[in-house]
């Protein structure tokens, strides 16, 4: 390149940068001056602030640069354009946040900002690139083979240290937002695909990232599949601009401390916020899924019934935690479930699985109609005269105001009559009394024990019947447990002879592995069919997960909160418990990355494999 060649290069490329690091600074503050006139809060006011910092930088920069050409200035010069670009995405972050918390933000705005983001930064760059070129080091006058040779003094040093490292803080930044990421595993409702403290890598480009504090999702080049483990936003938590907003500072902070400091780590109410969360893919779109004692069940569109998903109790699902190697029982903190628990579940599931409908059914006709033979004959008459001598004065003293207020509860728990009261064991001499004393209650109790029979189970549908069957249990227990007491209250057998009763202890044992069997483990090894309409099926861009610990994992077969509801839930009469079973998939969207491989511990390092280990 000859001299005038060179000449002109190097004036072309001063003048362009000239103009633009006149025109950006300006456009930017333009900008936050309309979005404070327009929306004027915190946040515009902070992005007015930015704005006014960043140009008078470059106020302060322009003429030791371009005016006296001033050599000392010209790396501050270039480092302050290389970050101005980031301050950038920054400064419109802080404008469609204040926009949002006006309620003025709408897509038209939102892509207005968006794009003159992307353009205001795609200039800020090419200047950066300007500024950093040979001509306008020429321009400046500064030798070429300076560049990283020249010895500088300490405080140069320290602040050239500080400027590496928060590029390299950046540039992870971006690989953790689009390429990958390093996350901890917070829990162990990934036992035993993961320890708590594990380190898996996820991969975000595969799933289309999303770009920071904007509408734009890349494209994604392959969609979750059924038992893929994924990392996701906790979709409990509510998304809003001022919450992404404080999301992306919060990473930003995260990683420049080194992980010391999370700013988003505690919800509004102060407690530690489970997100993001770490569970395995279970059901697809285009499928309906529900889960029968530990096994899943899914069918899909144009299939006639429901099939195993064996897969999953082969590979993935951990029910029996102690059933674990002992080196990997070791790194376990809690055992959900015990052995003899687990003896408990089985017992009465063999027990499910012997009966049909028609046979309970038939046991519980026969054992009303002894019963309430019994309680309208001399057995009941001998009864309540023993009651109102002896029992109700002792025990009860207090019974009728008792009884009322468990009939006002009724209406907080939803229940249609007392007897579907889980409070009723414990006191069942109380409630027995109440029977055979009240005929609205023994009419009570019959709706209980026999009212089933008016709402059949759907006929395809294997939830419903196993949790009829399971209900259907515990009215027959209630109804034999009343027919001894009946019988040992009639025969004038004391308190404390009929508490250690044999049959009746018994009968009260079985109740109590009833209890163990339905709560709290019923509702962590079934949930419905899901989604629950006939004609609907896991829509497109929507999985359910679940964690494999499945006695140990809060997913979304739970809602937040607990609330009274019907044990069977097509039976008018069923029995009430406190649940929060309300199964649903999960948004695509919430999807950040696929784990591939855990990188720590490092004697737990490997690809993540699909098998239990």
């Amino acid at each position: 390149m000859s001299t005038n060649e060179r000449v002109d290069a190097i004036g072309r490329t001063t003048a362009i940068s000239r103009i633009l690091s006149l025109a950006v600074p300006a456009i930017v503050l333009v900008s936050a001056l309309v979005a404070i006139i327009a929306a004027p809060n915190a946040y515009s006011l902070a992005a007015l602030i930015a704005a006014a910092v960043t140009s008078g930088g470059f106020a302060l920069f322009f003429p030791r640069i371009f005016a006296k050409r001033e050599k000392p200035w010209f790396v501050p010069f270039r480092i302050f354009s290389g970050y101005y670009a980031a301050l950038l995405y920054f400064e419109y972050a802080l404008e469609r946040v204040a926009f949002a918390a006006a309620s003025k933000l709408n897509p038209v705005l939102a892509t207005i900002l968006f794009a003159g983001a992307l353009v205001l930064v795609a200039t800020a760059a090419a200047d950066w690139l300007l500024i950093s070129g040979t001509e306008f080091r020429d321009f400046i006058g500064v030798p070429r083979e300076e560049k990283g040779k020249k010895k500088h003094g300490f405080w140069f040093q320290v602040f050239d240290t500080i400027h590496a490292f928060i590029q390299a803080a950046l540039i992870v930044i971006v690989i953790n937002i689009f390429v990958f990421q390093i996350f901890q595993v917070p829990s162990e409702s990934m036992v035993s695909s993961f320890m708590i403290n594990d380190r898996p890598l996820v991969l975000k480009f595969t799933n289309g990232p999303k770009v920071p504090i904007s509408d734009i999702k890349l494209p994604s080049l392959r969609s979750p599949r059924r038992g893929d483990v994924v990392v996701f936003r906790n979709p409990r938590y509510p998304r809003t601009e001022q919450s992404e907003f404080k999301r992306f500072c919060s990473q930003l902070v995260y990683m420049v401390t080194f992980s010391l400091v999370n700013l988003d780590k505690y919800n509004a109410d102060g407690e530690t916020k489970a997100d993001p969360l770490v569970k395995r893919v279970v059901g697809v779109p285009g499928e309906k899924i529900m889960m029968i004692d530990d096994k899943v069940y899914v069918k899909g569109k144009g299939e006639a019934s429901f099939r195993q998903l064996t897969e999953d109790a082969e590979r993935w699902s951990q029910v029996d935690v102690e059933a674990l190697s002992a080196a990997a029982l070791a790194k376990v903190r809690a055992v959900p479930i015990t052995a003899e628990a687990r003896i408990v579940l089985k017992k009465w599931d063999g027990k499910k699985a012997a009966e049909t409908l028609d046979s309970l059914g038939t046991s519980l006709d026969k054992g009303w109609a002894d019963f309430a033979a019994a309680a309208s004959g001399s057995r009941g008459a001998a009864a309540r005269a023993v009651f109102e001598r002896s029992i109700l004065p002792d025990f009860y003293p207090d019974h009728a105001s008792t009884l009322k207020q468990r009939r006002i509860d009724l209406v907080t728990y939803g229940n249609k009559n007392i007897f579907q009261d889980v409070r009723i064991y414990g006191d069942e001499l109380l409630y027995l009394y109440d029977a055979i004393s009240n005929p609205e209650a023994m009419g009570e109790l019959k709706s209980y024990v026999l009212g089933w029979k008016t709402a059949p189970v759907p006929a395809d549908d294997p939830y419903a019947e196993n949790t009829r069957k399971a209900s259907l249990f515990f009215k027959r227990n209630l109804l034999s447990l009343f027919a001894r007491d009946l019988e040992l209250v009639a025969a004038n057998t004391t308190v404390q002879k009929i508490l250690l009763d044999p049959k009746r202890n018994e009968l009260i044992g079985e109740k109590k592995e009833l209890i163990e069997y339905l709560f709290p483990y019923y509702d962590m090894r079934n949930f419905p069919i899901t989604p629950a309409a006939r004609d609907e099926y896991i829509t497109p861009n929507h999985y359910f997960v679940m964690g494999d610990n499945r006695y140990n994992s809060l997913d979304f077969r739970y809602a937040s909160d607990y609330r009274p509801a019907p044990f069977d839930t097509t039976d008018p009469w069923s029995l009430y418990y406190l649940t929060n079973l309300d199964p649903k998939a999960i948004d695509g969207d919430n999807i950040e990355g696929i784990a591939v491989v855990r990188l720590w511990p490092f004697t737990r390092f490997g690809s993540i494999s699909h098998a239990k280990q």
